[in-house]
């Protein structure tokens, strides 16, 4: 499902707890911007310090991606498609199931308190299967 940047009815029926279509605003949603495909990343996380996308595309660090907090309490990204392949750096990624490991992200999220914690995307379109947990990118 291709990102639609959000009206502020659409934010605001979201905060009030009436939106049927959160998971339009929210998750990770690929988009094309002057002609290269990007994945567009939204979580609400009002309360955090910051917050980061990350993955085995950077090696699971935690700040390497920071997200840009907007005036609601979301937090949004967008980071070029050819991050999440192979090609991105192959001498780095040349494990049998690199692919589809570096299609997985999780949300990085600093609270008020100064802890990292790692969370799975609650709109994600898809997830790993157990005893693995993370997201996964999906058209």
């Amino acid at each position: 499902m291709l990102y639609q940047a959000p009206d502020e009815k659409a934010r605001q029926a979201f905060h009030q707890g009436t939106s049927r279509y959160a998971y339009r605003m929210l998750g990770a949603h690929p988009i094309t911007q002057d002609g290269e495909r990007l994945w567009h990343f939204a979580v609400w996380a009002p309360n955090a310090r910051k917050v980061s996308v990350t993955g085995e595309f950077c090696a699971w660090a935690y700040e390497q991606y920071p997200m840009k907090k907007q005036h609601d309490g979301t937090w949004e990204l967008r980071l070029p498609d050819r991050l999440f392949t192979k090609e991105s750096d192959p001498a780095r990624f040349n494990y049998p199931d690199a692919e589809a490991k570096l299609r997985t992200y999780k949300f990085a999220v600093l609270t008020q308190e100064g802890s990292w914690h790692l969370r799975a995307d609650p709109f994600a379109f898809r997830a790993e299967l157990r005893p693995n947990n993370a997201s996964v990118l999906y058209d």
